[in-house]
């Protein structure tokens, strides 16, 4: 698992739609790592809370659409909207 896993994560859900519109379709936080992992992704909730703190202000709005109303908890925000 690595920090690197979970940014290329982010960095996929920011610019590809299609990916992101099937990572809205997971209903729980499981689903979501599931996604993850089934797309080549391996990290783990504490990693994507590192890399979610070190992003900047306009990274998050633009991974989350501007604000939180994301399909996740407080320790791990995959900027997917409910």
């Amino acid at each position: 698992m690595s920090i690197e896993s979970a940014r290329n994560f982010l960095r996929k859900v920011a610019k590809d739609e299609e990916f992101r519109e099937q990572l809205s379709d997971c209903t729980s936080r499981a689903e979501q790592l599931q996604f993850a992992r089934e797309g080549g992704f391996d990290f783990t909730p504490e990693e994507m809370a590192e890399v979610r703190d070190e992003l900047q202000d306009e990274d998050l709005d633009q991974v989350s659409g501007g604000g939180c109303g994301c399909l996740c908890e407080s320790d791990y925000c995959t900027g997917v909207e409910t």
